[in-house]
């Protein structure tokens, strides 16, 4: 009896050593695909592209892209010593959204809410530097 309990130990433990490495890495392999900052909210990966003409979110679920009709969202950016600003994305085609005019220098936090991807809104942030 010991010993089929010792070997139902041993098969137990080796099979989550297969399983949880995978389940830790599950967004590891991402990289940002437009040259932004990667975050995640669940399943979703949100990435923040930050150019002088404005903002670029794009939206993945579980590795695949999320058309950007139908989603809602908003940019709130706190650049330092100033209020926080919050401005409404546009679908702007594929899976990118986008907000014109956007400022966000060096310093500040941006906030990224989507909501239509999930049940509930994702949130993420970024810190710029």
């Amino acid at each position: 009896m010991r010993a089929v309990r010792n070997s139902l130990k041993a098969t137990v433990l080796a099979l989550s050593l297969l399983v949880l490495p995978g389940i830790a890495l599950a967004h590891a392999g991402h990289k940002p695909l437009h040259g932004g900052m990667l975050d995640y909210y669940q399943e979703t990966s949100v990435e923040l592209v930050v150019k002088p003409s404005g903002v670029e979110v794009y939206v993945q679920y579980d590795d695949e892209n999320i058309p950007s009709q139908g989603l809602t969202g908003t940019v709130k950016v706190t650049a330092p010593g100033a209020k926080a600003k919050a401005f409404k994305l546009s679908p702007a085609g594929g899976n990118k959204l986008e907000a014109k005019g956007v400022k966000a220098p060096k310093g500040s936090v941006v906030e990224v809410t989507l909501n239509g991807v999930e049940d509930t809104p994702a949130l993420t942030a970024y810190s710029i530097k």
